[in-house]
């Protein structure tokens, strides 16, 4: 017994970073709840600016307003429209998150959360470049993690992981079809063009980039069993 509490203990630490995070996400949140509605509009990815913002700075027209716009590529993952949606992403920030961190570390972690944003963030703008409404949610990061993992599980062999507060360790090959399902039903939305509130667009970048990033460029996980041939 005493065993099973340490390493749930070391588990929690290892996810401290994580944890800090989705700390920052609900803080954020709250805000939006109190605070007037208007402070998170320039924080939030409008594709018609971004894609104006992106004319400008081609032209050499380097200016402050400019440079936001493509900062809000990753302020919009901060942001939530409710406390459903801050709660459905927050889980599987959690559970994909987890798994990121424990394989490759903290600072992956954070650079893999600023990446896939920004990859979503593209993606829903070159899908729909016109547009004015405004995108927020940290969806796009968390099916980056989806697909970092699924990217890490077919070039490495992966340990079972045990996400606590889970109490048996779960199948890597599980997750990685979790992560397929997934994205294969934004990947039906956006063919079916189902007219949604969802970015699903911004789902699709955020795993193509996770996914990427695994397969080119992160390094072997110290919890990898061997090299997949």
């Amino acid at each position: 017994m005493s065993w099973m509490v340490s390493n749930k203990r070391s588990l929690l630490r290892q996810q401290i970073p994580m944890f800090l995070q989705m700390a920052l996400m609900t803080a954020i949140y709250t805000c939006q709840i109190f605070a007037p509605w208007e402070w998170q509009l320039p924080f939030m990815a409008i594709p018609a600016n971004v894609v104006e913002s992106g004319k400008l700075l081609r032209a050499g027209e380097f200016d402050f307003s400019a440079s936001w716009s493509a900062l809000t590529l990753i302020s919009y993952s901060f942001l939530h429209a409710d406390m459903g949606h801050l709660l459905g992403n927050l889980v599987f920030y959690w559970i994909f998150g987890a798994l990121i961190n424990d394989l490759l570390g903290w600072r992956w972690l954070l650079g893999i959360v600023l990446l896939t944003a920004f990859g979503g963030g593209i993606a829903h703008t070159a899908m729909h470049s016109q547009s004015c409404a405004p995108m927020i949610g940290a969806s796009g990061v968390v099916s980056g993690f989806m697909g970092a993992y699924l990217g890490l599980a077919v070039r490495w062999q992966l340990p079972d992981p045990h996400i606590w507060p889970m109490a048996r360790e779960v199948p890597p090959a599980n997750l990685a079809f979790l992560a397929v399902a997934f994205i294969a039903l934004d990947y039906g939305a956006i063919f079916n063009k189902e007219v949604s509130m969802t970015a699903f667009g911004a789902h699709v970048g955020g795993f193509t980039m996770g996914l990427l990033l695994a397969c080119f460029i992160t390094p072997r996980p110290a919890k990898a069993l061997s090299k997949r041939q």
